[in-house]
């Protein structure tokens, strides 16, 4: 009811923790990208909770979730061109640009590369989700990034 209500449907675009689970229920090999991506990507197979991770060195200021403006454009990853937005949708953005379009698709800029120093995990639910669940899909985001791709992590604060 959420995706028809933010103009996306659900036949065709799903989250992408459905997505990775249905690809294993069919039978599919799993996208790999580096091995950062592959970690949340198996937090969120775990968890059943979309993540999204983003290069905190292209981004300015914290990061919002908001209703898409009329006519703001969006360059996913792997996109040959911008999408215009038409305000339905949920965005995510910085303090100077959008970085997604929840819960399906993240920008090409702000991207998780092998050269990632530093990451932000976003964890976002949707009503009937408990924050329980949330908090306990972040945690596992972090001890599979920080497994198997080495550094530190920690929990930052539910906004």
């Amino acid at each position: 009811m959420l995706f028809w209500k933010v103009g996306i449907d659900p036949t065709k675009i799903r989250p992408a923790a459905e997505a990775l689970v249905r690809r294993i229920l069919a039978g599919k090999p799993l996208p790999t990208i580096n091995n950062v991506v592959d970690s949340y990507n198996l937090a969120s197979i775990k968890t059943e909770v979309a993540l999204a991770a983003f290069n905190v060195d292209e981004l300015k200021g914290g990061l919002m979730m908001r209703t898409a403006k009329p006519g703001e454009q969006f360059a996913g990853i792997g996109m040959k061109e911008p999408m215009e937005l038409t305000g339905v949708k949920v965005v995510v953005s910085d303090e100077e640009k959008l970085v997604a379009v929840y819960p399906y698709r993240d920008a090409d800029k702000s991207k998780v590369s092998s050269g990632t120093k530093s990451l932000m995990i976003l964890v976002c639910g949707v009503p009937g989700i408990g924050e329980s669940v949330l908090t306990e899909a972040g945690r596992v985001a972090v001890e599979f990034v920080t497994e198997f791709c080495g550094g530190t992590g920690r929990l930052s604060e539910m906004l």
